[in-house]
């Protein structure tokens, strides 16, 4: 017998529609759990990369790990108790039940694309663009910053990896992000809080003082001001829409 189980990320706690984000099937014999699972934004290692949910990469992460964690230990009452204490952002739904005797994996492979919601919150178009200007305004200022870089954030009294997009150095760190300010109200506001908070762990932990948030606001919505607010308290909020301006502030802040 096989389990299938959906788990549900609810992304807007008004709305509270969940979007199945990753697929685990198990299957349980003589007190012994064996499970094949795969998830959205999953990387060839098997983690998993928080910015496909517009969310820290290590709470998406340390989620994740949860539930795998629970299904492989078959702690089903745990699993139960959690979904009937929503709201939460996760919660794992027990879908389906297979009779037939199959490969786990073949049953991953079967099942996944039909259940699992792969479309990103925000189209790719506009992030795209996004990436090739902030690219060109950092080449023209001569900056080759590090790609991805991954640095210590503190939440409370634990300490816990954080990422960003690019990261450079001159005579202090500076952590930069690309913020896509273009899509729906609830994406953008997403997005300016999940790099505000990125950049307040990584400040709580000494990591880094100096933060960069990529926008561009040509053509966007006059609703995005309070947002910006967010970015601003947290960040040099550089608009790589004004190309000349956009050189101008990187070049005299990361000049050495």
């Amino acid at each position: 017998m096989i389990n299938v189980h959906a788990l549900k990320y609810v992304s807007d706690q008004l709305s509270r529609e969940p979007r199945n984000v990753g697929l685990i099937v198990s299957h349980e014999w003589d007190g012994r759990v064996e499970l094949k699972a795969r998830f959205v934004g999953q990387r060839a290692n098997g983690s998993v990369q928080g910015r496909a949910l517009h969310m820290p990469t290590d709470v998406y992460q340390r989620w994740v790990s949860y539930f795998v964690r629970k299904v492989q230990a078959a702690q089903w009452d745990d699993l139960r108790a959690l979904a009937r204490t929503r709201p939460t952002s996760f919660y794992l739904d027990h879908i389906s039940v297979l009779t037939d005797d199959q490969p786990l994996e073949m049953v991953l492979d079967r099942l996944y694309p039909d259940v699992v919601t792969v479309k990103s919150e925000t189209s790719e178009g506009p992030r795209d663009d996004l990436k090739d200007q902030v690219e060109r305004v950092l080449q023209s200022a001569g900056v080759f910053p590090e790609r991805t870089p991954t640095v210590t954030g503190k939440i409370g009294d634990d300490f816990v990896p954080v990422q960003f997009e690019y990261g450079y150095t001159n005579g202090q760190l500076h952590l930069m992000d690309r913020v896509q300010v273009h899509g729906p109200q609830v994406a953008v506001r997403k997005n300016a809080f999940d790099f505000a908070m990125r950049a307040q762990m990584a400040r709580e932990a000494e990591a880094a003082q100096s933060f960069v948030a990529f926008v561009n606001l040509q053509d966007s919505a006059p609703a995005i001001e309070n947002d910006l607010k967010v970015l601003d308290r947290w960040a040099h909020v550089i608009d790589v829409g004004d190309l000349p301006e956009a050189l101008r502030t990187v070049t005299a802040l990361m000049a050495h």
